[in-house]
């Protein structure tokens, strides 16, 4: 193998190892190592030989293994945390708020916070009102009974009016005595033996003045305010007049029982019944109902 080149910008011959060619001062390149010699591979061992061990035999007395950890102690694997996806913040946009400007106050805000701290005037408390108590539908004492008033009304008139009519006649002739007539003492009824049976009692008076109180209630339960003493006098003014008239019946009953023969009867008329009309009226009014006032 030559120890020369030749420059290839001159031909001149050179030395191998020359950088520069001494004629033209061109530069020369290195030159390349030369190749490495080809080895061929160790030949491989037959698969059949005896002396030749692939690994370490598990049943080897002379190699030591790490102990395996006994059944039961090792710990449980930690539970995995559930997956959360990536905040994706590359598209996520937020002004710049050093340069933003604050918005402006609306004028309804600004009123109401004026509103809000100026001083409040105080309150007058509101007057009291004359008005029921809300909640109840109606007023506290009721309206009035126009049905108990013409009730009251009419048996204060039948009172009257019966008093002065005939309470008795009999059977022996047409005559008949009044309530009224009672009051005298001197009248009465001619017997078969031409005597007189008379009658006397005061209680004619006192119906004639309950018949009156009648018709005070009849009036009193048109108000409001006085329907409940009304019902309270017709009540006792009713009972009263029927009261009266069964006892004046049980006295004239019992004259005539001492007084007068068998054959002598005496029967009640219209006035009677009249009478005892009126004071069940008067007490019947008490029951009707009031009038129901405007709330």
């Amino acid at each position: 193998m030559s120890d020369t080149i030749n420059c290839p910008n001159c031909a001149a011959s050179l030395p191998m190892a020359a950088a520069f060619c001494t004629n033209c001062g061109n530069r020369m390149a290195s030159p390349s190592p030369p190749p490495p010699p080809v080895t061929s591979p160790p030949p491989l061992p037959p698969l059949d030989d005896p002396t030749m061990v692939n690994g370490v035999a598990v049943s080897d007395p002379t190699q030591a293994f790490p102990a395996a950890p006994p059944i039961g102690t090792a710990p449980p694997p930690p539970p995995s945390a559930p997956w959360q996806p990536a905040a994706d913040t590359s598209n996520t946009w937020a002004p710049d708020q050093s340069t933003q400007p604050p918005a402006p106050v609306p004028a309804w805000v600004q009123a109401a916070q004026s509103l809000a701290s100026s001083p409040q005037p105080p309150t007058a408390p509101p007057p009291p009102s004359s008005s029921p108590a809300a909640g109840t539908g109606r007023s506290g004492t009721g309206g009035g009974s126009p049905l108990g008033a013409i009730l009251a009304l009419v048996g204060g008139v039948l009172t009257i009016v019966g008093t002065f009519l005939p309470w008795v006649t009999n059977n022996l002739s047409d005559a008949g005595l009044s309530g009224f007539d009672l009051t005298a003492g001197d009248k009465g009824f001619l017997l078969p033996d031409g005597t007189m049976l008379t009658f006397e009692s005061p209680d004619p008076y006192a119906l004639v003045a309950l018949g009156a109180l009648a018709l005070l209630i009849g009036v009193m339960s048109f108000g409001a305010t006085t329907r409940k003493v009304g019902r309270i006098l017709a009540v006792v003014g009713g009972v009263a007049v029927i009261g009266l008239l069964v006892r004046d019946w049980m006295s004239l009953a019992q004259v005539v029982s001492d007084n007068a023969p068998a054959s002598f009867e005496i029967r009640s008329a219209i006035g009677f019944y009249l009478a005892i009309a009126g004071g069940g009226l008067t007490a019947l009014s008490a029951l009707m109902p009031s009038k129901t006032a405007a709330p």
